[in-house]
């Protein structure tokens, strides 16, 4: 392993060394200032190569220069370091969080509920689940009592906790009220009509325990109907890959918006730590930005996966369920949806990263076995979209 690497204007992507196989990294004064375009990609490399507690040192070429650097680094999950006492030293540095993860951490498995429809079935499979760290949180946006009422029912089989909003928040408050109460290191919310497989929460923490700088664990996940019933896949819910898999983030990331579809999975398929995405809040991530209207959970990934890699399983660890009720099918967020996705691409193709990875493949690594070497996995059922107009110049 290396200890110190340094590198200039004349380095390219990606950086020779292994994945966690450097201690410090130094970007000289001619990089900072000449590569604003390259500044997402350099920041995945680097934290890709960094090892736990490891730092990344920047010369203060510029005013500017530095504080773009500043915001990528932030987006890419590191932390600042206090600036050195010593006189003259304007360096930027900053360090990579140790995201190893060893025990029983708590998780907050978080409920937004309104519909109380499917409410309890959705709540029994919360109940159900096999892992005992949990806390099961329930944020009450219902006009009625009836998910009160069945809450209340259910909480002498599992401690939960219940909170009926004074008023209506709507869906995109009711998820940063859910967020901003969680208490636990990990947060997986569940919609009030979707359901968990009783060992979804405990195969995810294990997945953060056994893999290395993982910012998210999603799964496959399976569509019912109002009856439970199985229904096909649709182009989002296809496989990602066949095989549990390690997938670099950054690909996983363009996969889905170059795609402009959620192929990674609807809140309910997701666990990620709680302080990720609230590091970048609120100047990268916010729940309650009008430009998430329609795609929060796209937008949460992409966060989060610039972040550090995702984990995949094959096998569903939950189920999605589809109803002519579901907020997805009003035609006001639709409406919102289609200009707030465009509006994401654009802002990655600004960021450069595009550049870096296949549109229909992503890098991927066995989650079971000996480690290894990235390897580029076409995308097992990318959905046949077509080419978006937005991308034809592209």
């Amino acid at each position: 392993m290396s200890d110190t690497a340094s590198f200039d204007v004349r380095q390219t992507l990606p950086l020779p060394y292994d994945d966690r196989g450097v201690g410090r990294v130094v970007l000289g004064e001619a990089l900072v200032s000449a590569l604003p375009a390259e500044q997402h990609a350099w920041c995945q490399e680097i934290r890709r190569i960094l090892r736990p507690g490891g730092t990344v040192e920047l010369a203060a070429a510029s005013v500017l220069a530095p504080a773009l650097w500043q915001t990528r680094f932030r987006e890419a999950g590191f932390d600042p370091m206090p600036r050195a006492a010593a006189a003259g030293d304007d360096a930027l540095r900053f360090i990579k969080p140790n995201r190893s993860v060893s025990g029983d951490p708590l998780v907050s498995l978080v409920i937004p509920a309104y519909s109380p429809r499917f409410f309890e079935a959705c709540l029994s499979s919360a109940m159900a689940q096999s892992y005992e760290a949990l806390e099961i949180l329930i944020c009450d946006d219902s006009p009625g009592t009836e998910i009160e009422e069945i809450a209340w029912r259910w909480r002498r089989k599992r401690p939960l906790s219940y909170v009926r909003n004074g008023e209506r928040l709507n869906t995109l408050r009711n998820y940063a009220r859910c967020f901003e109460l969680a208490r636990g290191e990990f947060v997986k919310f569940l919609n009030d009509d979707d359901l968990l497989m009783p060992d979804c929460v405990a195969g995810m923490i294990e997945g953060f325990r056994r893999v290395p700088d993982l910012a998210l664990a999603t799964s496959y996940r399976s569509c019912i109907d109002e009856k439970d019933a199985r229904l096909l896949d649709l182009p989002a819910t296809r496989p990602i890959v066949r095989e549990d898999a390690i997938l670099y983030g950054p690909s996983l990331a363009n996969a889905m918006v170059m795609a402009g579809l959620n192929v990674i999975g609807e809140p309910s398929t997701v666990m990620f730590r709680k302080a990720d995405l609230t590091r970048v809040m609120p100047q990268h991530f916010a729940f309650e930005n009008r430009s998430n209207i329609g795609m929060v959970d796209m937008a949460m990934w992409r966060a989060l996966l610039l972040q550090g890699d995702a984990l995949y399983f094959s096998q569903a660890m939950s189920r999605f369920r589809l109803h002519p009720g579901q907020g997805q099918k009003d035609p006001k967020y639709a409406g919102f949806a289609a200009p707030n996705i465009r509006a994401m691409q654009a802002d990655w193709l600004a960021g450069g990263l595009h550049q870096h990875f296949r549109r229909d493949a992503v890098l991927a690594k066995p989650y079971a076995g000996p480690a290894s070497a990235w390897r580029v996995q076409p995308l097992s059922a990318m959905p046949a979209v077509g080419t978006p107009r937005f991308w034809r110049s592209c």
